[in-house]
């Protein structure tokens, strides 16, 4: 989403203050420019989300209109007359107006001003432009810009954000996005998978702080561990691949790649003017630069889960455990598709494996069909123990299918609850006890309403237990695929 104008900054500044994102995510003040009651025009729904969030520094509604109580806060007619610091403005006025706003916050020395508003670059009219170019001349040298165009900054620790929804507790996530539905979405999605972040930002068409930027910042926030971006495309790819490749030494840098495809190159020109460039030349610099290249934020949360609850493999060969013939045939294509491998199992672990699975039905090689035998709680650790200890097996993919189950718990009266607390336990037990990452796939396999919340109820308590589950074996794969390439390269490799 970066414009055409964009990718480094252009704003040039030697102040250390201006080049210091820290009060963009901290601010003391903030001042919500536009905002009115009606929660549906220009700012207002950035100024009830900071309310609803429990923001607790200096609180700001700024309106031409002389409203004195916006929101139960005091308003002013101009930023200038605010009488407390003010290290962030929210922007959300016509575009043809901005340029006085930002002569104001200038004025009242604001660092740090973010654009709501669009109708700049992103048009590529000669108009836009030139709104856009005359924004970052007022700015050079005296504050930084966000966007235009974009949802600006979120910050749980600092009770900062841009929708009331999102949670306030923080976690070890960064998410850079070009794009404000991504960022909404990715927090929403992130959130409901049990990750939580640290900070986020949406920068739109980066008139002035860019993706390099705020990569920068985040490699050196002691508050992240890992960073996902969601890119379209940059005007500087040195600059980019520089901060890229500085941050992804320090930590896991995940990246969703946006205009692959000539329609999608086409839609980013349009969405805020991005050069969406060559997506192989893309893939080539993300793979030098260190970082991990995604096919979309599922794929991206899921890998984050897998940092975040599993330890890295020690290598690719990976022991795959099926409850059914044909899935473990689909699921091997998977985890090769992935990059990983499945040896064969030594004969002493064959053979243990028949004191769990019958001779008939099953296959003990490697995949292992267990057949039914792998559905049922008791079998899940004793499966896991056994194939833990051959020397062949680096990390186990376990692919559970519910179905099965849920069929088992209808027919026979059994209690959901019990079921629930067996496969909890029996779970919780491997990842406390696991000599080796056991990545746990609980497979959607029915449309039944019923069946998918049977599934998704197990799921979300297994999460309040500590155990992170994958939606299918394809993503499992992935998962542990991409964890050994970033051990690997940590380990140069």
């Amino acid at each position: 989403m970066e414009s055409q104008n964009s990718g480094g900054s252009r704003i040039e500044t030697a102040d250390p203050d201006l080049r210091d994102l820290s009060r963009l995510f901290y601010p003391r003040g903030i001042a919500v420019i536009g905002a009115s009651d009606n929660y549906a025009r220009g700012s207002s729904m950035f100024l009830h989300s900071l309310v609803a969030l429990g923001y607790q520094g200096g609180l700001y509604p700024v309106n031409v209109s002389g409203e004195e109580i916006i929101m139960g806060l005091p308003a002013y007619r101009s930023v200038r007359d605010i009488p407390g610091p003010v290290d962030y403005a929210v922007i959300g006025v016509p575009a043809s107006a901005t340029a006085g706003v930002v002569a104001e916050c200038i004025e009242k020395q604001v660092p740090f001003i973010h654009f709501f508003t669009a109708g700049f670059g992103e048009l590529q009219t000669e108009e836009g432009r030139r709104l856009e170019d005359e924004l970052v001349r007022l700015a050079s040298g005296k504050t930084r810009l966000i966007g235009p165009n974009c949802m600006g900054a979120y910050c749980p620790e600092a009770r900062v954000g841009f929708d009331s929804t999102h949670p306030v507790e923080s976690g070890r996530v960064a998410f850079i996005s070009q794009s404000g539905g991504h960022a909404i979405n990715f927090i929403r999605c992130a959130t409901e998978r049990g990750l939580r972040l640290s900070k986020a930002i949406s920068y739109g068409n980066a008139s002035d702080l860019s993706s390099s930027d705020f990569l920068r910042y985040f490699s050196e926030d002691d508050r992240t561990g890992v960073i996902g971006i969601y890119i379209e495309g940059v005007r500087e790819k040195r600059l980019f691949f520089d901060a890229l490749r500085e941050a992804a030494a320090r930590k896991p840098v995940i990246i969703w790649k946006g205009g692959r495809t000539p329609a999608g190159t086409t839609a980013a020109v349009g969405h805020t003017g991005a050069l969406a460039g060559s997506f192989e030349v893309w893939k080539a610099m993300i793979k030098q630069a260190g970082a991990v290249l995604v096919d979309d934020y599922e794929e991206m949360i899921e890998l984050m889960l897998g940092l975040e609850c599993l330890p890295f493999p020690s290598g690719l060969n990976t022991a795959l455990i099926c409850t059914g013939g044909g899935n473990s045939v689909v699921a091997a294509d998977q985890c090769y598709e992935a990059g990983l491998t499945l040896p064969p199992l030594k004969e002493e672990t064959q053979r243990e494996l028949l004191t769990v699975l019958r001779e008939a039905g099953t296959i003990r090689r490697n995949p292992i069909d267990s057949s039914a035998h792998g559905i049922y709680p008791e079998n899940i650790l004793k499966l896991v123990r056994i194939v833990e200890k051959d020397p062949n097996v680096e990390c186990i993919l376990f692919a559970y299918q519910l179905y099965f189950l849920f069929r088992n718990v209808k027919r026979f009266g059994i209690s959901t609850e019990d079921a629930f607390e067996q496969i909890i336990e029996s779970l919780k037990t491997v990842r406390e006890t696991a000599a080796k990452p056991v990545a746990f796939a609980v497979q959607r396999d029915s449309d039944v309403i019923e069946a998918e919340t049977f599934r998704l109820t197990l799921k979300n308590r297994l999460l309040e237990a500590g155990v992170c589950t994958f939606d299918s074996v394809r993503g499992a794969s992935k998962v542990l695929a991409h964890m050994r390439r970033l051990q690997e390269r940590r380990e140069g490799i």
